[in-house]
């Protein structure tokens, strides 16, 4: 597709359109919460099997805790540099949301699921914590309750909004609309 202001989504980044790597960059960093979050399970594995000599479970993870929140944070940032040039070039077709993602609820179906559970998690993993409960499902409850959170502020916050709800522009071709669509 050609270039002009009206179509800044579909622009050709190394075979890639903008909108597609926008929605890569976004699900690589969902995926590094994820796995930041499991990291959390390997701390108690890691903690015992130290105590027999194995140090590299230690290692292990850490790693596993640092390199995805690092990563996760690089892509979540580059995600939203990249649709703050866009919204540059198009601002007056994107929403205008104030607020930062933290703060929001429940404004679409995805984030209402993990707002929820982010509250089920955090008071299951109180209620375990306080009643010092087995030190794996505290641990469990300590992943869920942290990639939920995560998550939340993800799908609350203007980039997920623009990037995968905000399908309405009034100055679209049919055609666009079902390029659009097939992401």
């Amino acid at each position: 597709m050609e270039r002009n202001s009206k179509n800044y989504y579909f622009y050709i980044i190394r075979g890639f359109t903008v909108l597609k790597l926008l929605k890569l960059t976004f699900r690589i960093s969902a995926g590094c919460m994820l796995l930041l979050a499991l990291s959390f399970i390997l701390m108690p594995v890691a903690n015992e099997k130290s105590m027999d000599g194995e140090n590299w479970w230690l290692i292990l993870s850490g790693l596993l805790f640092w390199i995805p929140l690092i990563l996760g944070y690089l892509f979540f940032f580059i995600t939203d540099r990249l649709r703050r040039k866009i919204i540059k070039q198009k601002s007056r077709n994107q929403t205008k949301i104030k607020t930062w993602g933290i703060f929001r609820i429940g404004t679409n179906p995805e984030a209402l699921i993990f707002d929820v559970g982010f509250a089920i998690c955090l008071l299951a993993f109180l209620i375990f914590l306080i009643l010092k409960a087995d030190n794996l499902i505290t641990y469990v409850f300590l992943c869920l309750t942290i990639f939920a959170f995560h998550m939340h502020c993800m799908l609350n916050g203007v980039n997920y909004n623009n990037i995968f709800k905000n399908k309405t522009n009034a100055h679209k071709t049919k055609q666009e609309e079902i390029i659009y669509d097939t992401f």
